[in-house]
């Protein structure tokens, strides 16, 4: 009886010691999350201004195509070659940039996925640790009812 009685306390302790990480293990968790989903809304806003400006000097890329077929009829200037060849230059950099960034931010939502996998795992282990506590405290309680009703009985 004595050897339950002082391994109980001890019990305790490593329940609650190991609720305790499990609690700063969640908190590092839902900060690293959210520090992650910051990450995420920015490099969408970044996607989508990139893609605005992609969009913008396509659209100008076009008129300017259309202006020049419509102003000289087969035989375009130099000047105009080349800076259609610019345009066109840089929109494929964007499109690169734009391609990279949405990578980046599909590897970021998978990193976030994986981490809420974390979270609602490490929450599912707090609550079977919250209901291993309370059980110990019930069968606890028990052994010192069990305990006090027995020394009740040699006393009398």
């Amino acid at each position: 009886m004595n050897e339950k009685k002082d391994s109980s306390p001890k019990k305790n302790k490593e329940w609650q010691l190991r609720l305790a990480g499990m609690m700063r293990t969640v908190k590092s968790l839902e900060a690293e999350n959210k520090e992650k989903e910051a990450k995420i809304a920015q490099l969408n806003e970044r996607l989508k201004e990139k893609q605005r400006t992609i969009e913008s000097l396509q659209g100008r890329l076009e008129a300017d195509k259309s202006r020049s077929y419509v102003m000289q009829p087969a035989v375009g200037s130099t000047a105009q070659r080349n800076r259609e060849r610019e345009l066109e230059k840089r929109v494929k950099e964007l499109e690169d940039i734009a391609a990279k960034d949405k990578a980046h931010m599909l590897r970021l939502n998978e990193v976030n996925m994986k981490l809420l996998g974390k979270l609602k795992a490490g929450d599912t282990e707090v609550e079977h640790f919250n209901r291993a506590e309370e059980e110990f405290h019930m069968q606890l309680k028990t052994i010192q009812q069990a305990n006090s009703e027995y020394r009740g009985e040699n006393e009398a």
